[in-house]
């Protein structure tokens, strides 16, 4: 119980960016948008301080090593986009006997059926890192069972059983795969820090960080709409391979040594994107660089995308 007060103390009492006004109500967060939504906003904290469990028990959780596994499939954002989710599964011929499914979190919003999303992952047996969506559905649904009004791209939690919302609390923050030397996020990593001391509002929101000195040794996350940064995948080192989602506007990221972006912007009517690891060709590592394209060298990586069928956002 003291660790989990510890971890809840963490995860609120992150300061508010610099410039980033604080909101008087739900209305204006709907106007304002989903980001506004995060563990570091009083307002996000005010929605969820009847919520009871505001963690779930695993906050980084480890799959065991299987001898039966021949893949791991990782699915980027799917945003509600049930559809494109099947064209996809069907595309790399995914087979749940054999299958390690992931996702990058943002499971649902802005598609079309986000409760049929959260429910086909689970009857799949799919394990999920938490995406911020993800999370700040979680504080509507959670308002909306104590009669409060909830922002209108949340209106779908109202349909969301209570089953499904358990199983949406116990999204873990990370999933790593240790046998394949494999983690998968929503947001990304701060370079320089291990996976267990990172900020958990880091996690799943970083896109872009800037150096803490000038060495450039040590990073933090960039003040959105305040400063600009570079992409942190771009200078992630390691040790995991690191396989995320949350950054739809570079679309799918596949230059780096240690780390793929999948978020290829299925909801903006663009692509679904999945990476298929070869889990028996052993663990990804950095082979150093393919001269010219600046591909990373590992050769159990295969890429697979589909259409969205229309733009939803």
């Amino acid at each position: 119980m003291a660790s989990r007060c510890l971890y809840l103390f963490l995860s609120i009492s992150v300061a508010v960016s610099a410039g980033q006004r604080l909101h008087s109500s739900v209305d204006e967060l709907d106007q304002v948008g989903i980001f506004a939504l995060h563990r570091g906003n009083k307002e996000y904290v005010k929605l969820l301080e009847d919520a009871g469990e505001l963690l779930p028990n695993i906050i980084h959780r480890s799959i065991p090593f299987n001898s039966s596994l021949e893949r791991v499939v990782v699915v980027g954002d799917v945003h509600g986009c049930l559809e494109e989710l099947h064209d996809l599964l069907h595309k790399v011929n995914f087979q749940q006997h054999r299958d390690l499914l992931l996702f990058t979190g943002d499971l649902g919003n802005r598609g079309p059926y986000s409760v049929q999303v959260i429910q086909e992952i689970q009857r799949l047996g799919g394990i999920s890192a938490r995406g911020n969506n993800d999370d700040a559905a979680l504080a509507a649904w959670e308002a909306y069972q104590k009669g409060d009004p909830i922002p209108l791209i949340f209106d779908w939690v109202k349909e969301l059983p209570v089953e499904d919302a358990r199983w949406l609390y116990e999204l873990p923050w990370s999933v790593s795969v240790p046998h394949l030397n494999l983690v998968v996020v929503h947001g990304g990593l701060i370079p320089g820090v291990r996976l267990e001391r990172q900020s958990l509002d880091d996690i799943y929101e970083v896109r872009e960080v800037v150096p803490l000195d000038r060495a450039e040794t040590r990073w933090r996350m960039v003040q959105k709409g305040i400063e600009e940064g570079v992409a942190w995948a771009s200078i992630w080192d390691g040790p995991q391979y690191v396989v995320f989602g949350h950054d739809a506007k570079r679309g799918l990221q596949k230059g780096m040594a240690m780390a793929t972006g999948l978020d290829s912007g299925v909801c903006y009517g663009f692509k679904l994107t999945a990476v298929v690891v070869d889990a028996r060709m052993g663990p990804l590592q950095m082979q150093g660089l393919q001269a010219g394209n600046g591909a990373g060298m590992n050769g159990n990586l295969q890429y697979v995308s589909v259409d969205a069928h229309k733009r939803y956002a």
